[in-house]
């Protein structure tokens, strides 16, 4: 289960505000080291899409100011086109996170009900 998550560590870090570039160094790395940025590139799930093969939740808001959906939207097609099975969340009304409480009803009812399934749980 993905909620809000980074698809493209490289993007991710280089697309970062101003303000949490600082920190982003000081926590994960710098990004315009040669081999940091061959590290975030190694284990970014865009980059990945073809060792993805249990079944998949992605959730994402549409207005994502940090992440951007479009990242999120390849990873699910790539996913797809590989035959794992991938529900997909895209909340409209919601950006880097999901706040709003019909929203967050829905997706873990979603979440449960598609783990359910798919593993053979039981509410």
């Amino acid at each position: 289960v993905s909620l809000v998550g980074v698809m493209n560590w490289v993007s991710a870090l280089e697309g970062a505000f101003p303000a949490l570039k600082a920190s982003d160094r000081v926590e994960y790395g710098d990004i315009d080291d040669p081999s940091d940025r061959a590290f975030f590139a190694s284990i970014s799930p865009i980059n990945n899409i073809k060792r993805i093969r249990t079944p998949l939740v992605v959730v994402h808001g549409a207005n994502d100011p940090r992440d951007p959906t479009t990242e999120s939207d390849a990873l699910v097609q790539g996913v797809r086109a590989n035959g794992v099975d991938v529900l997909y969340l895209r909340f409209a009304d919601e950006g880097h996170r999901v706040s709003k409480v019909a929203n967050q009803v829905h997706m873990w009812n979603a979440i449960g009900d598609f783990l359910s399934a798919r593993f053979g749980l039981t509410p």
